[in-house]
Order: structure tokens, then sequence, then C-alpha cells
């Protein structure tokens, strides 16, 4: 029989191995973080989870693929990535930020591999996702994703809308985020780069690489770095370009991530063939092609070009022939036909160059011209069907313009018609109104008379005859404070009675109001004299009116003082009783001497 002792250790290394192998949230995004800083132990650390949370949660094990995929993207092998995150969609729950968030990861690589009209599909279905759940980052970002795709289709018009609504969400957002609303404002640079618009794109730039540099996001300040250096050589400025090129190729290199190393050298080299510096240049093209084959990037097509017209303008056609050779494998075919039509294009122009400077059969010049006739001949049909979109928006426009006077004109008429018609009731309400103010004006004559007297007669009872005054006052108790507040603004009285209520000058007696009081609430006084000696006989009266829920006004008129005053004295009364906050002084009123 196993000991407690020996029992207690037993479950104690049970219980900590078996939390050892379970993989905790906090894991994997630690690993995550390490992507971008350390990547290489960083998909150590993920293989690692992914095993260990094969046997947990499918949504667990699917965040894990999702990271790998993401890895996978910055190293830029993008058919990797692709793969990983579709393990990940499998396995992840519908609906849940991880889910959408692998979709939107999957489009931007599916954007990476040229295939953007199906990025779009895969990031629309997102979108819904995340408005759904009321995912609010995860929208904005799937919009500023949405306007990059359409930056890349050259469909500039939606890639303004939803970079500018993705900057709109982000800066909605609380607690507000300034690094994502300057990655926004970083694609929205590129995209007026992209639109010829230069100065402003260079403005924008301007405004972001401060912003990255002080947040020290090195990977989105040198990638900027790089797209301004771009518009420099774009405005043939290449000595601001090329010091710009240097610095982020350093960090590029250090990052590993080929495809904008690539780019980076790409631009580097043309750079240095624009500043007459042509051995550097050839160089720097050479090893931009080198990376591109060895990573099976696309932009290794247009270094092949460059350095096709580089050695074409110097004539040293002999130095192409090794980068030739590699045009013709399959490989690079795969890569070619990811390019844009301009490329493919210049592409053919340059293998004509050379197999007419090496003197080629002429069946295969006349073929690589065929090609190339194609290509112009798709290059127009694109051109014509821009232009024939651009008609058919003109002429949408016309329309639209005729159609919105058209609209604005039914509207102008509608809020005549409108105007008109709240005039007409809103005078016939003020008619209805003055009909029956006169109606009611006369019932208040009517019955005015008769609650005057009824409320003296029963005051007069109350002060004439005490010992049979209880049930005089119990109905002024029950009637009396609403015929007082009413009928004593008037001071006009039945013959003869109101003079001892009154005095010669219409104003009420302060001893008839002691009496009344005394009367009507026989301890009200004492208690208010005995309890509040603070008060003065100002005060009481005051308050022996107020009980009776006469409003300010009506006090002031009986008083003959302002209403203001009243106000102010009543805020003075219940500073000298120092009543709690929370208890109503009317309600207090009320209780005392009930």
């Amino acid at each position: 029989m196993i000991s407690k002792p020996l029992l207690a250790i037993f479950l104690f290394f049970f219980s900590f191995s078996f939390s050892q192998g379970k993989v905790a949230p906090k894991q994997i995004e630690s690993a995550y973080n390490s992507i971008f800083q350390q990547p290489d132990i960083a998909l150590e650390q993920l293989q690692t989870l992914q095993e260990r949370s094969k046997h947990q949660k499918d949504s667990l094990n699917a965040i894990v693929l999702g990271h790998i995929g993401v890895y996978y993207a910055v190293k830029s092998n993008f058919k990797q990535a692709a793969h990983y995150f579709d393990l990940a969609i499998k396995k992840g729950v519908k609906g849940s930020k991880s889910y959408v968030n692998t979709l939107k990861n999957k489009a931007i690589v599916l954007k990476k591999m040229g295939q953007t009209r199906k990025a779009i599909q895969l990031l629309k279905q997102a979108l819904v996702l995340a408005n759904q759940n009321k995912y609010s980052d995860t929208t904005a970002i799937i919009y500023g994703e949405l306007g990059s795709c359409y930056s890349a289709l050259e469909d500039f018009e939606n890639a303004l809308y939803y970079l500018i609504k993705s900057i709109e969400l982000w800066e909605k957002i609380e607690p507000k985020d300034p690094k994502k609303i300057i990655v926004e404002k970083q694609k929205l640079a590129n995209l007026y780069f992209k639109m010829d618009n230069s100065k402003y794109a260079l403005q924008l730039y301007g405004e972001i690489l401060p912003v990255f540099k002080a947040n020290a996001d090195f990977y989105n300040y040198y990638l900027s770095q790089i797209t301004v250096a771009t518009i420099y050589l774009e405005i043939k400025q290449p000595a601001k370009a090329l010091p710009l090129l240097d610095e982020a190729l350093l960090y590029m290199k250090k990052l590993e991530n080929i495809e904008l190393l690539l780019y980076a050298n790409e631009r580097r080299a043309k750079a240095l063939e624009l500043l007459n510096r042509s051995t550097e240049a050839k160089e720097a093209y050479k090893a931009a092609f080198e990376y591109g084959m060895a990573y099976n990037q696309p932009h290794t097509v247009i270094a092949f070009i460059e350095l096709g017209n580089l050695l074409l303008a110097e004539g040293k056609m002999n130095e192409f022939l090794p980068y030739v050779t590699v045009a013709e494998t399959l490989a690079f075919h795969e890569l070619f036909e990811l390019t844009s039509l301009e490329d493919k294009k210049r592409f053919y122009e340059v293998i004509i160059a050379f197999y007419e400077w090496q003197g080629a059969n002429p069946n295969k010049i006349e073929l690589y011209k065929k090609l190339r006739a194609k290509k112009e001949q798709e290059l127009q049909d694109k051109l014509n069907i821009t232009d024939h979109n651009e008609k058919l928006l003109d002429s949408n426009s016309i329309l639209a313009e005729k159609d919105a006077v058209i609209q604005s004109q039914k509207k102008e008429l509608d809020r005549i018609k409108l105007v008109v018609l709240i005039v007409f009731v809103v005078i016939l309400l003020v008619l209805v109104r003055i009909l029956y103010s006169r109606y009611q004006y006369k019932e208040q004559l009517l019955h005015s008379s008769l609650d005057k007297v009824i409320l003296e007669k029963l005051l007069m009872e109350a002060l004439l005859k005490p010992s049979e005054a209880a049930p005089a006052l119990q109905n002024i108790e029950v009637h009396g404070s609403e015929l007082l507040s009413h009928n004593l603004k008037g001071r006009t009285t039945a013959a003869g009675i109101s003079n001892k209520l009154f005095d010669a000058g219409g104003s009420l007696r302060a001893e008839n109001i002691v009496v009344y009081f005394d009367r009507l609430y026989p301890q009200f006084n004492s208690l208010l004299v005995s309890d509040y000696p603070q008060l003065t006989e100002e005060e009481r009266h005051i308050c022996w009116l107020m009980k009776l829920h006469l409003s300010p006004k009506e006090i002031a008129h009986l008083l003959q003082i302002h209403s203001e005053s009243i106000l102010t004295k009543k805020h003075q009364i219940v500073s000298k009783l120092q009543l709690p906050k929370e208890i109503d002084f009317q309600t207090w009123l009320s209780d005392i001497g009930s």
C-alpha cells in the first residue's frame, strides 16, 4: 500500500508533467512575436507547439498553424504559407477572430502570388465575418488590405475608398493606435505615388517615417524608405534614392526578407545606373536576379530586363548569355507568368534584341516577335477597355448630373409643400389654443368666486370656532391647499369676511397665518420654534406657506416680494437646517407636525 506522502509526491510530479505537456495561449503569443525578431527560433517553437497542441482543442492547434503560415509569409515562401493557412482554416472555428485573421492572412499571400482577385474574394468573406462579430480592429485591417488589392489592380477609386474607410475606422477605435493609422497612411501614400501624385506621396511619407522610427517599427520604416527611394527614381533624383536604399538593404539582409531584399537590390541597381555607375549597377542587377531565382520571386523578371537593357546599351550582350539560358527554364517561366503585361512585353523586346545580336535562327526570332505583338495587342485591348469604361463613366456622370438636377428640383418642391403644410398646422393649432384658453378662462371665472367663498368660509370657521374646527380643518387639509394656491392670488373675497385674513392694503396678515397654521397644524409652529430656533419669524412664515404646497411665485405674490427672494430664502433655510442632500425639503416640511 502506498503511503500518503509518497502518493502526494507522485500526484505532484504527474500534474507537473501533464501541465508541461499542455500548450498555453501565452506560449503561442510569445512564439508569434518572435517571428519578426528571431524567425528561425520562432519556427522551432511553433513546430513544437503544433505537435503538442494536436491533442488539445482544434481551435488552439489552428492558431499555431496560422502562425506558422505567417512565418513562411515573412520568409516569402508563399506556397508554404498558403498551405498552413489552409490547414488552419480547416481546423479553425468559423467566425472566431483567429479564423477571420487567417482568412485575411491567406488573402495577403494570394495577392503576393499574383492572385489578387481571389484575394479580394477572400477578404470580402473575412469582412462579413468581422462585421458580424464586431471585430473593429480586424475590420479596419481588412479595409486596408482591400485598398492594397484594388491598388494592385489599378482600380484607384475602390483603393481610395477602402483605405480612407480603414483610416476613419482606426481613428474611431479607442484607445487610438497611432501605429495602425500610420500603416494605412503608408498604403495611401503608395497609392498616390501610383496615381502619379509624387508630391503628395512624399508629403505623406514625411509624416509617416518619423513615427515608424520613434516607435522602433523598423520593418515599416525601411519598407517606406524603399518606396520613397522609388519615388525619387521616378522623378529622376537617384542621388537622394541611393543612400535610402543602402540603409534599407542592411536591415532587409538582417531580417532575411527575400522579396524586399530583391526589390531593394533592383531599385539600388537602377539608382546606380541613373548615376552612370554602370559596373556597380550590373552587379546589383545580377545579385537581384540570383536572389529572385533562388527564392522564386516574380520580381526576378524585372532584374533580368533591366540587366539586359544595360548590357545592350553597352554592347556587351555576351555577358547576358548565362541569364538568357536561365530564362529558358521552366522555373523562370513560372515567375514570368506572374508578371504584368507591360513587363512581359519588355521581356520579349530584350530577348529579341539578344537573339538578333547572337544571329539566332530567324524562325526563333519571329516566334518571339509574334509573342511580343500578342502582348502589345493585349495591352492595347486593356487600354481600350479602360477608355471604354472611362467613356461609360463619363456618360453615366452626365446622366447622373441630369438626374441629380431633376431630383434636386423635386426635393425643393417637396420641401416647399412641407413648409406650407407645417405653417397651416401651426396656425390651426394656435387658433385651437386661443379658443381653448378663452373657454378655460370663462370656466375659471365661474368657479373662482365659489372657490374663494368656500375657502374663506372654511378658514373663518376654523378661526372663529376653534372647538368645532376639526371638520373644517380636515376639509382644508384635503381640499384647501389647491384652493388657497389658486384663489388667494386675487385677494377679492366674500363681503366682510376677508378683513380678518387680509389688511387694508390686501396683504395677508402674519398673525392670521400663525392662527391658521396653529389651527391646522397644532404642533407645527411649536416644533419649528423649539427644534430650530435659528430660523427667523419670516423664515417660519415661508415654511408654513411651503408646507401648504404653494409655489415660490404664489408665496411671493402673497407676501408682495420678488419670487427670486423666496428661492434665496429657501436656500438660506435649508442651509440653516443643515439637511442632508438626500432629504427633500418639501418632504421634510410635510413630516413636521403631521
